[in-house]
């Protein structure tokens, strides 16, 4: 009797982990699969699946136990009948869990990921698929399908921003680098999305602070503001705003901020508020008459103005190594230009 009860269950044990071969196919003819999978007694997914497109390239590779995904997960670029890695990770009881990465390939300065993002298809695409060298996009730690934290990396490998995340919302420590890893914001964030404590946040020219993590081609300098507990300016504290080079530009007490840190109506998290008023003390502006003044070939192309001179700078002086500087310029507590001291 013991016997036949062992014998009886080895065999629910077998029939409980069996996995049974199962096939779908993208045509009647049975020739181009589309699904192979695996099942268990209870038809269950059990086992390794994979998926392929019309062409034969793998587009999915995932891993199941009864079911429910667990284990090694992977996803792929597909051309024609060639598959590149896009994605991998692990998942547990149904859920991403531990580290994800997502890869992209580069050539001519391109990436194929921002191509298949943005549907901005060109005549290189084929050839950045086959030939272009695989590089790393993001980094994604998940708890239990939960996101905790992500890193996102430049084309060249540099870390673009690391972000923290609570109940997918941003917190804690944020920064995010150019491609030459010069810090273009730097803080931490508070309950709802607020900035709190000390930052460094980016600003265009006129001021203006992209909402967006990924508009960052117009930041031309960064500044740094000091906000409470509540996400409110510090408005004691002398804020100072610095180049990308490093070299002070100018220094203000702000007073408040035309929109503020956090999400707005879409939802989208964004740096910080533009400055509304603000009482500068000093600022350094470009010395746009002598630059004008060192280069007769630029007075000759019909360059007069402070616009003109600033505009051909930007565009090309600075990447001609023509010699330029800034000027002083002070104020007093009115707002009324002063003679530097």
């Amino acid at each position: 009797m013991k016997s036949i009860l062992t014998l009886l269950t080895i065999f629910l044990t077998f029939v409980a982990q069996s996995q049974i071969l199962k096939k779908t196919y993208h045509d009647y003819q049975k020739t181009k699969p589309d699904e192979v999978y695996y099942v268990n007694a209870q038809g269950q997914n059990n086992g390794s699946y994979t998926k392929y497109n019309y062409n034969g390239a793998k587009a999915v590779e995932a891993t199941f136990l009864n079911g429910t995904l667990n284990g090694p997960g992977k996803e792929y670029y597909t051309k024609d009948g060639a598959s590149k890695l896009k994605i991998t990770g692990s998942y547990k009881n149904g859920e991403k869990h531990g580290q994800w990465i997502t890869y992209t390939y580069v050539k001519y300065g391109q990436s194929y990921f921002n191509i298949i993002q943005s549907m901005m298809f060109n005549d290189k695409e084929v050839d950045i698929f086959n030939t272009g060298v695989q590089t790393k996009v993001k980094e994604e730690t998940f708890n239990n399908g939960s996101c905790t934290k992500e890193t996102n990396y430049h084309l060249n490998g540099k870390v673009f921003y690391t972000a923290n995340f609570e109940n997918r919302s941003y917190t804690g420590d944020y920064v995010c680098y150019t491609d030459k890893s010069v810090v273009l914001s730097k803080g931490k964030i508070g309950p709802g999305g607020k900035m709190v404590g000390l930052w460094v946040v980016p600003r265009e020219e006129n001021g203006d602070c992209p909402r967006d993590k990924h508009a960052i081609g117009n930041v031309v300098y960064t500044q740094k503001i000091k906000f409470d507990q509540n996400g409110n300016v510090d408005t004691n504290y002398m804020s100072k705003s610095y180049y990308l080079s490093g070299k002070l530009r100018d220094s203000v007490r702000v007073i408040n901020l035309e929109y503020l840190s956090g999400y707005d109506y879409n939802g989208i998290w964004f740096l910080c508020g533009k400055n509304k008023n603000c009482k500068t003390y000093f600022k350094e502006i470009f010395d746009w008459e002598f630059y004008l003044a060192s280069y007769e070939d630029l007075r000759k192309a019909g360059l007069k103005t402070e616009q003109d001179a600033l505009k051909h700078y930007k565009d090309y002086g600075q990447f001609e190594n023509r010699k330029m500087r800034f000027k002083k310029v002070c104020f007093d507590n009115n707002g009324n230009e002063i003679i530097c001291k």
